[in-house]
């Protein structure tokens, strides 16, 4: 379940960066592969997270969840110390990574994510031991369940603003 952002969840640390690749589904009964949606959940503890995710439009959400039951695909990533959902979520509109448009298809969401991600590593809000290049890596490929990952180059969408 989730639901809005309480100014209680913004000060809360956050102990784990999440980017999270979901199975949408396969779109078609003849598809072999299922569409993916990535999104990024700043996990507290093992009950709550903070998930940014963009569709149509930006949103975020508190979670009663660490771990997305759609989920095909996690890599962590440790934040430095006593960073908060505040500083993430706040980072987000500062830089206005809020405002991205998906590709005319419909894709973009991994752009997006991997966007957001370079933002939190300059911002410093990444800890240096953190394998960063290995989300980056994982947002290349399509996954399905049961199924070896496939190589699927990102696709762009457009910052309505310079970040």
């Amino acid at each position: 379940m989730s639901q809005p952002i309480s100014t209680d969840d913004l000060i809360n640390p956050v102990r784990v960066i999440r980017v999270t690749i979901h199975t949408m589904g396969f779109p078609f009964e003849s598809s072999t592969r299922s569409d993916n949606h990535a999104s990024i959940f700043l996990v507290v503890n093992s009950e709550s997270s903070v998930r940014m995710t963009m569709m149509n439009n930006y949103s975020e959400m508190a979670c009663e969840y660490d771990v997305s039951l759609s989920s095909v695909k996690d890599v962590d990533l440790k934040p430095t110390t006593n960073a908060t959902v505040g500083e993430f979520l706040g980072l987000i509109h500062q830089k206005k990574l809020d405002q991205y448009e998906l590709h005319a298809d419909g894709v973009g969401c991994r752009f997006w994510v991997k966007s957001a991600l370079q933002a939190f590593q300059t911002a410093g809000l990444i800890d240096p031991s953190a394998s960063v290049s290995q989300a980056y890596e994982a947002l290349e490929y399509n996954y399905s369940r049961n199924q070896p990952p496939q190589l699927s180059p990102m696709i762009a969408g457009k910052f309505l603003s310079n970040p």
